[in-house]
Formats: structure tokens, C-alpha cells, sequence
């Protein structure tokens, strides 16, 4: 009886599938259609000046950060999916995780990227200064001490 409860419980993985699934289908049409209403916006209302376009980058890269995110949440979910009910599903490349190792680095790769991402966001949005010269370092060392993870 353990046995089969032991066995059957890979299927409260399920609940991570449908729940991450979920929040990376309505972070991708958000943030789909909150860029698709900036770039509206930007060519119906166009302002060459120099602050307009420095602003247009920064949404830019912001929308880029969440998209990488959507991402990581999907490949969380078809990971999990993989690993826990079906591991012979036929999935993409990129998607196809073999282990739990490989989903760990694969999120890792991504919040190395998301954290990237908003490091540019605040080197476009601020001057240059010692607090953002802390942040940098401070992303390097947690992308360093990722890679020396990943080594070992």
C-alpha cells in the first residue's frame, strides 16, 4: 500500500506542470500585449528626443527580462512534466530535460540572463555610480559562484 502511494504521488508533480504552465502562458500574453502597446504607442506618438528613446530601451529590456522568465517557467513545467509523468513525451531540443541536473542548470543559464537583463536596465536608467558598480559586482559574483556550481 506504501508502495502505491509512493508511486502515485509523482502525480502531485502535476499540480507544479499546470500551475507553472499557467504562469508562464499569462506572463508570455502579458507581457506580448504590453509590448505590442508600447510599440503602438512609440510609432503613433513618435518622439526622436533623446529621453523618448532612452525610455523605449529600458521597456524594451524589460520586456525581455519577462519574456525570459515565461521561458524559464516553461521549462520548469515541461521538465517537471518529463521527469515526473512522461519521460518518453517527444519535446524539443531545448525543452527536452533528462534529469533534474539538467533542469537546474537549465534555470540557472536563465536567471543568469533575467539578472543581466536587469543589470542593463538599471545601467541604462542610471548615472554612473558606486551603488551601480556594487550591483554589477555583486550579479558577477552570483554568476561566477553559478558557473562554479555548475563545474562541480
Amino acid at each position: 500500500m506504501l508502495e502505491k502511494a509512493i508511486i502515485g504521488s509523482r502525480y502531485l508533480a502535476m499540480l507544479t506542470v499546470i500551475i507553472t504552465l499557467l504562469c508562464s502562458a499569462i506572463l508570455f500574453l502579458y507581457t506580448s500585449t504590453a509590448a505590442v502597446l508600447i510599440l503602438f504607442e512609440t510609432i503613433t506618438a513618435f518622439h526622436p528626443e533623446a529621453k523618448a528613446i532612452h525610455n523605449l530601451s529600458i521597456d524594451m529590456l524589460k520586456f525581455v527580462d519577462l519574456f525570459f522568465i515565461a521561458m524559464g517557467l516553461q521549462i520548469i513545467a515541461t521538465g517537471t512534466y518529463k521527469l515526473f509523468i512522461n519521460e518518453k513525451i517527444a519535446l524539443p531540443k531545448v525543452l527536452d530535460i533528462g534529469s533534474f541536473t539538467e533542469l537546474k542548470q537549465s534555470l540557472v543559464k536563465i536567471a543568469s540572463i533575467v539578472l543581466l537583463i536587469l543589470f542593463l536596465e538599471l545601467a541604462v536608467k542610471l548615472i554612473p555610480s558606486r551603488e551601480l558598480l556594487e550591483y554589477g559586482i555583486a550579479i558577477a559574483i552570483v554568476i561566477v559562484a553559478f558557473s562554479f556550481g555548475k563545474q562541480n
